[in-house]
């Protein structure tokens, strides 16, 4: 079975790195972080949870940027525990692996558009455990390219942008989206009711006063959601279809065009599943084309990029000599953006990080553990806007 593949090799690679710490006297702490950091995200991403939260918890011990070395013996209680995760008979853990591998991601998508990008990572966070998906724009252009070429289920608008009104962003998202029943709420820390009015008059669905109860903005949000399933089920259906035909008609007439998926990754295990996802994926109106690097200073030193095609870059927060963000920076100083969206994945829980990815050029992030389903969901909305 796939699920007791995957459990082996995650198996192999711990045993690699065991016997290369064996060999020294002294292990480089950030050695140690990075192994905890990428058996969080991949053990999770297979079903082993409680190896991905033992995992998780050890992380707090150490440090990414530490130069200590850490003496090989003291490790010794800490190799013991992981080794007992894949000597034990507890049948959950394959239960598990077996269920996450056959679980569909949701459905429901929800665009964030709030210059605060800490406020929409918190966002992000919590509506994302409870199975909603969200992508997050730090401005008004961007929310507005995000709106008409992700077709979100639900959008929220901060009151103040940088580069836009919150006001006149939500009356063309309103005026855009008439026939999708689309609910549209405004958000902002200045409640005065002549706000709130304006709000109503101009298309919105709600207004929510700053600071946000996460867990009443969790149920308002599912609300909202249920309620625009029901009502615009039909209608949907029926403009999109037409649409597709003519989301058809057009791209025969033209040359296919290419989209290249890059996975940045240093584990062979998460890179492995993330392409076996996309290999089922078989778009007509485009050539799909799959490339893995096990580190980001391969690919940038590699000859990756041509101007006349599309791509979609699944970067890793953590790897050895050159970091996901060091990457992202590299990527986004020097070639277009029109053509190659950048999704992080990630298993940091340190907020100030994925902010800094945000404002550095980031599209998206996914922390891990993660439904490789999913990653290919989101990759098909992200990259609509390539082929319109």
């Amino acid at each position: 079975m796939a699920s007791t593949k995957y459990k082996t090799m995650l198996a192999n690679r711990m045993e690699q790195e065991f016997s290369r710490w064996q060999t020294q006297q002294h292990v480089q702490e950030r050695d140690v972080y990075r192994f905890l950091h990428t058996m969080k995200g991949t053990a999770g991403t297979i079903g082993l949870m409680d190896l991905s939260v033992f995992s998780g918890n050890q992380l707090e011990f150490y440090s990414e940027d530490s130069k200590a070395l850490v003496p090989f013996q003291k490790l010794t209680p800490l190799m013991e525990t992981f080794t007992a995760f894949f000597t034990s008979d507890e049948p959950v853990l394959a239960a598990a692996v077996s269920s996450f591998e056959n679980a569909a991601p949701k459905e429901s998508f929800v665009l964030v558009i709030d210059a605060d990008a800490n406020f929409a990572a918190a966002v992000k966070e919590t509506l994302e455990a409870q199975g909603v998906s969200v992508v997050i724009a730090l401005d008004g252009k961007k929310g507005l390219e995000f709106f008409n070429t992700l077709l979100p289920q639900m959008v929220i608008v901060d009151r103040n942008l940088p580069d836009a009104d919150g006001f006149d962003l939500v009356t063309q998202i309103h005026e855009a989206a008439k026939t999708r029943f689309l609910p549209i709420a405004v958000i902002s820390a200045d409640d005065r009711i002549e706000n709130r009015i304006q709000a109503m008059e101009i298309g919105a669905t709600d207004f929510i006063a700053k600071p946000v109860d996460m867990a009443f903005l969790t149920a308002y949000v599912r609300n909202r959601l249920r309620s625009q399933e029901a009502i615009s089920q039909g209608t949907l259906y029926d403009g999109l279809t037409a649409a597709a035909q003519i989301i058809h008609d057009k791209d025969e007439k033209e040359l296919k065009r290419h989209l290249n998926i890059i996975i940045v990754d240093d584990d062979s295990l998460v890179r492995k599943l993330i392409t076996k996802q996309f290999a089922g994926w078989k778009p007509e109106e485009f050539d799909l084309h799959i490339a893995e690097y096990p580190e980001g200073a391969s690919f940038v030193e590699s000859d990756w990029y041509k101007p006349e095609e599309n791509y979609m870059i699944l970067l890793d927060g953590v790897m050895p000599k050159m970091d996901g963000l060091e990457v992202l920076n590299h990527v986004r100083s020097r070639y277009p953006h029109d053509n190659i969206i950048i999704s992080m994945l990630t298993s940091r829980n340190n907020e100030a990080d994925i902010v800094l990815a945000l404002k550095s050029g980031a599209d998206d992030y996914i922390v891990k553990p993660f439904y490789a389903q999913e990653v290919v969901a989101r990759v098909q909305r992200l990259t609509k806007r390539m082929f319109k």
